[in-house]
């Protein structure tokens, strides 16, 4: 049995408990190593700012900007989109997503027309990085941020405030995770009402089922969508279903994170944009 393999029995056998625990402390190591650092800062080709501050972001970093995962569906975004586009970034975690997104656009032939994006996230602390990132313009003008959860119309729930940003979770029971309770957000009040939604980039963390059960209506005005399926959190096949309801297909599968995730992309047919 090879290393890996060996490391994934042991883990399997080991109690939820200790594996939440053992997650937990190499978080917090990974972010006391990168407290010690400079953080990392670059000036992309439109002008934007990035800035990678922890080890949480160095991995989105290098999804977003390095393995340029979502830039099949940015690219056609840009091929089709109108001049007033609009995106809605549910799971918005801190700005990269937006920041390649809003990059690509302003070197595009559409930078002189206007790109609404409406980020959302859940987790406070995630959400003081997320506003300090995209504090800069022309994003300060096009950009709108809301702190709440996606998920249910009304009420509130716990979500995990772990120093792995990216994997914060309201759906993630695992016991030794720090909670904060925060309340959902009822997105159909923060898109204006006579407007299509370009692109949903929707990265929950396992409460993808739950929004789409409860947003029938606003997936009607989508036009693309991007969606995280945790398959240990959710039924991938009946998150794919509601989407085909509201006429949104699976164009393919982006990603696949191990065995338990896959990034996919949907669309609705041009015909009936």
């Amino acid at each position: 049995m090879r290393g890996a393999a060996v490391r994934e029995h042991i883990k399997r056998s080991l109690p939820l408990s200790v594996t939440s625990a053992l997650k937990g402390a190499r978080s917090s190591i990974r972010a006391l190593r990168w407290r010690t650092r400079r953080r990392l800062q670059h000036t992309l080709a439109s002008g934007l700012r990035v800035e990678v501050g922890s080890f949480s972001d160095w991995v989105v970093y290098n999804e977003v900007f390095v393995d340029r995962e979502y830039d099949p569906v940015i690219d056609e975004l840009i091929e089709t989109a109108r001049d007033d586009a609009w995106t809605l970034d549910l799971g918005a975690n801190v700005g990269l997503f937006t920041l390649r997104l809003m990059d690509r656009w302003l070197q595009s032939d559409h930078a002189g027309g206007r790109h609404h994006v409406i980020c959302v996230e859940g987790a406070p602390s995630t959400f003081q990085v997320l506003a300090k990132n995209l504090a800069q313009p022309p994003l300060d003008s096009t950009c709108t941020l809301h702190l709440g959860l996606a998920g249910r119309r009304s009420g509130a729930a716990s979500i995990s405030t772990s120093a792995h940003t990216g994997v914060n979770s309201i759906v993630d029971r695992s016991p030794s995770l720090s909670r904060v309770r925060v309340p959902f957000l009822d997105l159909t009040k923060l898109v204006p009402t006579d407007v299509r939604i370009t692109l949903l980039k929707c990265d929950i963390e396992g409460a993808e089922e739950l929004f789409l059960v409860n947003y029938a209506d606003l997936l009607e005005r989508v036009d693309a969508a991007v969606v995280e399926l945790h398959h240990q959190f959710c039924s991938p096949a009946r998150c794919r279903e509601l989407l085909a309801q509201a006429g949104l297909e699976r164009r393919r599968v982006l990603k696949t994170y191990g065995d338990d995730c896959t990034l996919e992309w949907f669309s609705r047919d041009r015909s009936r944009w």
